[in-house]
């Protein structure tokens, strides 16, 4: 059974109801992972998973179960021995975000019929169907449109950066949540530089 984006409904007693849209815990800790490989594929070297483990307090247990997805992927490959470990099996800037996400829950799609319209018996006709369709290809695009070394190079990072922060003036909520420290730290470092 493939495993879609997941979509959460969260009621709050005092107030109106909220859709919240997640990524499953497994896509998310998966790039995680990814991200803690790629640090040291650069320098053509590979780490276990109990560092990967220690650097981003995700059980080695669970790891063990990501890295089965990915290496299945053709994502990273093992190196055999006492010393061993996990490196990317190609470059980092060939490997999206999207192809992270859908070696470990299947094909991105916010709604069943978004991905396979035949499971709805009124998809030809819902006229709301072209909306998940709509913020389903946006999804698609940003995911598929970054790459792990994108999101190491902190030039990128603070434009993504800048980017949230646009999007946080722009919206009535606001989006919720903090910008990590280390990415603080980029936008300030690279802001001096200037």
């Amino acid at each position: 059974m493939k495993k879609f984006m997941v979509i959460s409904t969260l009621s709050n007693v005092s107030g109106p109801l909220l859709m919240a849209f997640k990524i499953s815990t497994r896509a998310r800790y998966s790039l995680r992972l990814m991200l803690e490989i790629a640090k040291v594929s650069e320098d053509s070297k590979h780490i276990d998973l109990g560092s990967i483990s220690q650097n981003t307090k995700i059980s080695r247990r669970y790891l063990e179960q990501l890295v089965i997805l990915l290496k299945n992927a053709s994502l990273v490959k093992s190196v055999a021995g006492r010393h061993g470990g996990y490196t990317l099996s190609k470059s980092a800037d060939q490997i999206t975000l999207g192809d992270i996400v859908e070696a470990t829950i299947g094909q991105v799609a916010i709604t069943d019929c978004t991905m396979n319209p035949e499971v709805c018996e009124n998809s030809s006709t819902c006229q709301s169907r072209l909306v998940w369709l709509l913020i389903n290809d946006q999804i698609r695009q940003i995911l598929f449109g970054l790459t792990l070394a994108q999101l190491n190079n902190c030039e990128h990072k603070e434009q993504l950066l800048q980017n949230i922060l646009l999007l946080q003036s722009a919206s009535n909520n606001g989006i919720q949540g903090d910008i990590l420290e280390q990415d603080k730290n980029c936008l300030t470092n690279s802001s001096s530089v200037q």
